[in-house]
């Protein structure tokens, strides 16, 4: 099971551009290895951890070589590239065992569809504080919907509090946010009100990133027609309304009224794409749901149990091993 599970990593360190260098004291790969099992491991701190690698693995790094290595800007990237490579293993493995929970959806074919989150946690033990306060850790997710293989968009960087999630979307590129889908591809990612800027969604509309999320209660949106839709569609049931509503900044978006059939709940969702029938945006919003399990500590199955430790210990250890983590195990049930 350990080979299996550390296959994909294998598979892309043997690729001949993965950019590797020897190391005598702690190899490119041991590094990599190192860092996965520092996120499922139980250590709590990093000096715990090399011990463990020294009397279970028999390796031969100090306590200094491990910290320096994470100070590697190289080896970061080499990460990222690796974590990357995992991932779109991931992708390809369960679109080959037609694993795909949205493909019976003709709607959505030509649509990648991501769900992202921001996701805080307890600040590591030697955090730099930052104006005077230590700030939790931060880090921005997404996760695919098609194949529940993950990817981390980027670290929060606070400077004089909490970074929020805009400001961090902001700086990223919709090239980034399109997570690598090739041009062409339409991308939808389902994201929380945090991510509401009309102005920017209509940015990223022009190059094929579109956005669902929920209404915010302060909304001057107007509507300013209606859309004609199925109402006999099942992928519409619980839709309330489709209308066209025109916002603060003057760009057209679309507003879904959903009734949960489940709960009787209502809700508002606005989105930026406007040709999908209306009830798939809400079940789109509603995978995200479902999907945010993965980032929330207190979920009570054993596998959020295991994430929750994983994302707690990375956090401390101020590394970026969760996708990896992520893209093996999805890998491996597969």
């Amino acid at each position: 099971m350990r080979d299996r599970f550390f296959a994909p990593v294998h598979k892309a360190l043997a690729e001949p551009d993965a950019g590797t260098r020897k190391c005598p004291s702690l190899s490119d790969r041991d590094h990599i290895l190192s860092g996965i099992g520092r996120v499922m491991g139980t250590e709590r701190s990093g000096r715990g951890w090399v011990q463990h690698m020294q009397m279970d693995w028999g390796a031969a790094v100090s306590v200094c070589g491990f910290f320096d290595s994470l100070k590697s800007a190289r080896r970061l990237a080499l990460v990222e590239d690796i974590a990357t490579h995992v991932r779109l293993q991931a992708d390809r493995q369960c679109a080959g065992m037609g694993a795909d929970p949205l493909a019976e959806h003709p709607g959505l074919k030509g649509f990648a569809v991501y769900a992202s989150d921001g996701h805080y946690e307890k600040a590591a033990a030697h955090t730099p504080p930052v104006g005077g306060e230590i700030q939790p850790q931060g880090f921005f997710y997404s996760v695919n919907l098609r194949t529940h293989s993950m990817g981390l968009l980027d670290i929060a960087r606070p400077s004089v509090k909490k970074e929020h999630d805009m400001h961090a979307l902001k700086r990223l590129t919709a090239k980034s946010l399109r997570m690598g889908e090739k041009e062409g591809v339409k991308v939808i990612v389902a994201y929380d009100p945090a991510v509401i800027d009309y102005q920017l969604w209509r940015n990223w509309k022009t190059q094929g990133l579109y956005v669902v999320s929920t209404e915010k209660e302060n909304s001057a949106a107007e509507p300013v027609g209606l859309k004609e839709w199925d109402r006999a569609d099942p992928r519409n049931t619980g839709v309330l309304s489709d209308e066209y509503v025109s916002t603060s900044v003057g760009h057209m978006m679309r507003r879904i009224g959903y009734r949960d059939p489940e709960t009787g709940r209502d809700f508002s969702f606005m989105t930026s794409e406007f040709t999908v029938p209306p009830g798939l945006p809400a079940f789109i919003y509603k995978l995200r749901w479902d999907i945010e399990k993965a980032f929330d500590e207190k979920v009570e199955a054993k596998r959020a149990k295991r994430q929750a430790l994983a994302e707690r210990i990375a956090a401390e250890a101020g590394r970026r091993p969760n996708p990896l983590v992520a893209g093996c195990a999805r890998a491996t049930e597969r």
